[in-house]
């Protein structure tokens, strides 16, 4: 119930467009009466509100944008006669913004999030401007879409579309890469049993009548070797193709640093760590 009253707190913040939920640049997408419109630098969103290059602004929307470098001002006028605002100025990294009407009367409106340059672009807060001018400004919360205008013309499944077009598809799982067999040298030593260690495995190479190794139980001595045989040792043919040493029923699986020992018929599986 907790659960499920969380998950329904937070769908509404989304939709509403509270907390501090940010998207990266780049994830959203601008809709101006319906068309999507790309814009010549990435717009994102700050103390959630959504700021755009202001390049747009001008190119999209057909305001009229100025820019006044030393006072680091940008003019903003809307040449609609039926507006009820004319002309916005935003200084940058202010939170106070003049709004003027047609007499020129101005009035200073307090911002959520500041004009700001960032990577050489500067980039206004787009529903200010917009609503200061008239225009109406929305936000589609599901397919991460701020708009614009016309809102009887935007069409929420086609941006769907896009935004599964435009997904990255998930890379191919990598196949493990299969562990090279060790060579027919490689494998000759002591091994000792993993479960108990005073059980050793000897394999020696052992080239006669058409063998390859010769394996063989042994346990621990102060002998120059180093070690005893427990039983006559079992001539083995190696398959350095799949690492495995196997006659008469005993199969021996080889792997780096190790091997294990199986029967055929049996489902005892012996583990040996080679020591030497």
């Amino acid at each position: 119930m907790k659960k499920s009253l969380f998950v329904s707190l937070l769908a509404l913040v989304l939709a509403l467009g509270l907390g501090s939920v940010s998207f990266a640049q780049g994830d959203l997408y601008l809709a101006v009466d319906g068309k999507k419109v790309e814009t010549d630098a990435p717009c994102f969103i700050e103390n959630n509100r959504t700021l755009v290059p202001v390049r747009f602004i001008g190119e999209s929307l057909g305001y009229n944008v100025t820019w006044d470098a030393g006072a680091r001002r940008v003019t903003i006028t809307n040449a609609k006669a039926d507006a009820a605002a004319v002309k916005i100025e935003l200084t940058i990294d202010s939170n106070k913004a003049l709004v003027y009407d047609a007499a020129g009367e101005s009035k200073e409106v307090a911002l959520e999030t500041a004009a700001k340059i960032t990577k050489n672009r500067t980039f206004v807060p787009v529903r200010f401007i917009g609503e200061s001018f008239g225009t109406a400004v929305d936000w589609d919360v599901a397919n991460r879409v701020v708009i614009i205008g016309d809102k009887s013309l935007y069409k929420a499944e086609e941006f769907a579309k896009l935004r599964k077009a435009e997904a990255p598809k998930p890379a191919p799982a990598k196949k493990p890469a299969k562990a090279k067999a060790p060579s027919a040298k490689e494998i000759t030593g002591m091994y000792v049993r993993k479960d108990d260690e005073d059980f050793l495995l000897v394999v020696v190479e052992y080239k006669k009548d058409g063998l390859t190794h010769a394996a063989a139980a042994a346990m621990l001595d102060d002998s120059p070797e180093g070690y005893r045989y427990v039983g006559n040792p079992m001539g083995m043919i190696y398959d350095p193709k799949t690492g495995t040493d196997e006659l008469g029923g005993i199969t021996i699986q080889f792997y780096k640093g190790g091997c294990r020992v199986t029967e055929k018929g049996s489902p005892v599986v012996v583990e040996y760590k080679k020591i030497r």
